[in-house]
Parts: structure tokens; sequence; C-alpha cells
């Protein structure tokens, strides 16, 4: 009914993401490039043609339109007292910082995560605290990218990640990892391999214990993993920070672009506690590609904290809504439906599209498992990212694999370091030196000392083989690609945590165009 393989164009109308050179490919931030749901643009339409666009208020039907929506298709009852509109997620979210916390407070982050959240509690005088998410490597199949819908649960535990120890059952894993999984076959030495990331309980709760951490910022699903965190995830969650005493904003903005046959569980749903202790910020803004409308919604029902919330958006003057903005959201939330299901579709066939194109044609590049949200596409490109100088990086094999000793006596790392921690820290990587020596002077002499070689050979027959070998992290590895190829893609050092050997890939586009990146980037990836 819908058609997503034509786009309209947008190059040279200031549009953020298509603001690129005209050989380029923008795959990076968060914006659709298909034609709005027809319904919406009607609305707009409809709106434009009265000619006056003077101030207006939030009518009953925006109220409806949420609650409809919430009930619909999330089986959430929404209380219409508890919504308050917002510009946006990202205003709400930094004036509810500046409400809820005091300067030099430290705000929790689950990392790595959207990287917005890092500026509105730096950019407040707020101190970042990050949790980093553990991340795990298996080689096994994909939590599913055929068929349509769930797979049969198995014993084979996330994503394959083998079988279960004889102490452990299915039940019990199910328990853990709530999701359902695909049944395996054995895969051979030969398989993909893919990452999954799980939340460490033990570091959450020690940062969630400390008194200075007054607020964590939560994403569900989570943007950039994927990951649809489960009903018991989500309570244990609660439960923690009501007893460490600490606020839960929930960004929920992505919680309607999962996979066919699969839904996210809204945060303040779970139960009495997630519900006092949250906030939820909500819009139509990912699901209908609406950002430019500036309209979004948070969701209190805790009196108390319902107040402070209402009283910083209205001081921050992020309360009323502009012409269009209360119009496109019930236009979405309306009639929307039925868009959107065949969307998720043809979404998810991209998805498909570019799992078994990476399988076939790149498979060093590690695929995320239990991606079922978001059509942003996390991927682990550590076999493409060299140790460099000292070994910060992450290096797979081969000459420029981290040697005993760094260039001219850069020392090695400690035995309680590591070179992802380094960046994680410093993520414009840097060269460990002695304090007499900078780092820029010592490569300039010994550009080649970065390589471990045979005496036989010598370095620039080495660099020939290997020129990859200057590329430290994400951030260098999307320059990379995107100046030989057009191609534009995230690089994952802005997203905190292991994020810094990881590129993501924005795929709400046509097929066609996740061909032509996923060329660009075999071309780009076959020349390093």
């Amino acid at each position: 009914m819908y058609d997503f393989d034509t786009l309209p164009n947008r190059r040279g109308m200031s549009a953020l993401k298509w603001d690129v050179a005209d050989n380029e490919l923008p795959m990076w931030v968060a914006d659709m490039d298909f034609k709005v749901c027809p319904d919406i643009e009607e609305a707009l339409l409809k709106r434009a043609s009265v000619g006056a666009f003077g101030y207006f208020d939030v009518p009953d039907a925006w109220y409806d339109a949420y609650i409809g929506w919430w009930k619909e298709r999330h089986g959430f009852s929404l209380s219409r007292d508890g919504l308050i509109f917002t510009t946006g997620a990202v205003p709400a979210i930094s004036s509810m910082v500046r409400k809820l916390t005091t300067p030099a407070e430290k705000v929790l982050l689950m990392t790595p995560v959207y990287n917005i959240f890092f500026n509105s509690i730096l950019n407040n005088g707020r101190v970042v605290l990050e949790c980093p998410l553990s991340y795990e490597v298996s080689q096994a199949g994909p939590a599913e990218v055929s068929g349509a819908g769930p797979a049969e649960v198995s014993g084979a535990g996330p994503a394959g990640y083998g079988t279960l120890a004889s102490e452990d059952d299915a039940r019990a894993q199910l328990r853990r990892h709530p999701q359902p999984q695909l049944r395996h076959d054995p895969q051979p030495d030969n398989a993909a391999t893919y990452g999954y990331y799980s939340i460490d309980w033990g570091e959450l709760e020690q940062k969630l214990s400390d008194p200075q951490c007054t607020l964590l910022i939560f994403c569900n699903p989570h943007n950039p993993i994927g990951r649809i965190w489960s009903k018991e995830e989500l309570a244990r969650i609660g439960e923690l920070c009501d007893k460490h005493h600490v606020t839960v904003i929930s960004d929920e903005l992505h919680c309607d672009l999962t996979d066919p046959g699969y839904s996210y569980v809204p945060f303040a749903s779970v139960n009495e506690t997630n519900a006092r202790i949250s906030i939820t910020c909500m819009a139509p803004s990912k699901t209908f590609n609406l950002a430019g409308m500036q309209s979004a919604a948070v969701y209190v029902t805790d009196s108390v904290l319902h107040h402070k919330v209402w009283r910083g958006l209205n001081t921050d003057e992020v309360a009323e809504p502009n012409a269009f903005a209360c119009e496109s959201t019930i236009a979405a939330y309306t009639h929307g439906a039925a868009y959107l299901d065949e969307m998720r579709q043809y979404i998810y066939d991209n998805k498909a599209m570019v799992e078994e194109y990476i399988n076939k044609e790149l498979p060093d590049i590690r695929m995320v498992s239990e991606h079922h949200a978001t059509y942003l596409l996390w991927m682990d490109m550590c076999a493409y990212i060299d140790a460099g100088p000292a070994g910060v990086g992450v290096s797979q094999a081969g000459p420029a694999e981290v040697s005993g000793a760094g260039p001219a006596g850069y020392g090695t790392l400690a035995s309680e370091d590591d070179a992802r921690a380094q960046l994680r820290r410093h993520p414009q990587p840097q060269l460990r030196h002695d304090p007499q020596d900078d780092a820029q002077t010592q490569l300039r002499r010994h550009p080649q000392a970065q390589l471990r070689h045979d005496p036989q050979d010598d370095a620039q027959a080495q660099l020939r083989r290997h020129p990859q070998a200057g590329i430290l992290n994400a951030h260098e590895l999307q320059k990379y690609i995107r100046r030989t190829t057009g191609l534009y893609l995230s690089d994952g050092c802005i997203y905190g945590g292991n994020g810094d050997h990881f590129l993501r890939m924005n795929i709400a586009t046509s097929h066609e165009n996740v061909k032509d990146g996923l060329n660009r980037l075999k071309t780009a990836l076959d020349n390093l």
C-alpha cells in the first residue's frame, strides 16, 4: 500500500542528514529517508491552508492520541494528568537534569548509549558516571534475521551462545534472556561471530550506591545496540534505583520501531515502583520521522515528581506547541498504524539484507545479536582497527599486532589497564610516552614503530600490505570510509562504553540505498 522505495529528494534544502557532497551517501543520523505517512501530510496541509500561524494550545485530541496509541500498541493505560507536552525529548531531558540534580552531581549512563545524553549532562555542569554494559562474543548465528517475527525458543541461550551447562536449565536461561531465541544447529569453525550485550548488575548497583549519583538516564529500547529490555530487567533496574534513591528518565522514543513480532515493555508499566520513580520520554519523532515538528511528551505519575518536571519545562520555555506540533502527533497516533507496520517490515527486510551480505562478503564485521529494535545497526569493526602505537586500540592479528614494547620507549600498558579502557577515558587516541618526549615528535622519528615484523622484513613492505595500521579507533575508520567511498556512517566513539571499535549504520532508507551502502563499505574495507 505504501511506497518505501521512492524517496523524496532532500538535498539542497538544509536537511541535516543530506547536507553532504553529491557523491556521498548519508547513513548516519537517526533520520529516516521515507516519505511521511500520507495522513500526517494531509493534516499538516489542512492546518497550513488556514493561513494563520499564531499561538496554539495543547488540545484534548493530543492527550487522547497518546492514551489511545499506548493502550492499543503497548497495552499500557496512560493517565491524562500524567502527560506533559514538550518541544522535544532532548530539551526535556536537559531541563530535567537541571531541575532534578545539582551542579557537580553524577548522572548515570549505561554505555554505549545515545551520545546526546552526554551533552545534556556535561553542558549543565553535571558529571557523567558510566556503567558500561557487559559485552560477550560467540561464534553462533544471529538471534534471527529471516522469516517474520520471533523464532522458536531453544535451550541454546542468547543467540546461540552455546548449550546449557548441566547445572542450568532452559527456564533459568529464559529468565535471564527473556527475548525469544533461535534454535541453532552446531556452527562450523568458520561461522560468523556475534556480540551480545547484558547488564553487569554488580557494577550497576555499585554505581547507583554512589551518594553523588541521583539520576539515571535510561534508553528503552536501547540506542545504539537495538536491545529490547525485558520486564524482569526493567523491574530489577527499578528496584535498585529505588533502593539507592535514584530517579530514572526513560527515553522510549524508539519504542515503536521493533521487528515484526516483537514489542517493547514501557518502564513505567512494570510495577508501582517503576512508575513512581520514573519519567518517560515519548514522541512520534522517531516512529514517524517528525523530529522537525518539535513535538514530544513526558509522562510522570508521581505527583511531587510531576510538579518538579512540569515547573522545569515551563521555566525553560519548552512546554508550548508550534502551529504544527500537535496536529502531526494526532494524525500519526490516530491514523498511522498501518503505515508503521508496513514500514517496520520494510526495515526488517533491510536488516535481513545487511545480515546476509555481511556474513557472505564481510565476515570480519561482527553484528550484535538480540537487535530487535531501531533501524540503527551496531557493527563491531574491531577486525579493521589496528593496535597502533603502544597498543592503543584493538588488534586482531598480523604485523600490526601489539608487541611487548611500544615505539621508542612508549612503555607497556599496566596489567590492570587495557587499550580499550584508555580509549574510553581519552576518546581522542593518545600515545603513552616519556615525560621528556612529545608523541608526535616520536612518531615522526619512528613512524613504523607500531608494527611488529620479522628481521628479514622491512616496515615499508609491511605498510604496503597492511595500510590500515594507522586506524586507531572507529572515528578514524569512519573518516577513512567516508573519504574513500562517500559512505557516511556514525562512529561509535561518541557513545561511550566499548563504542570505540563500532560503527552505526542507519538502514531506514530504500533497498537500493542499503545495497549501495553495503557495496561502498566493502570497497573501503577491501582496500585497507
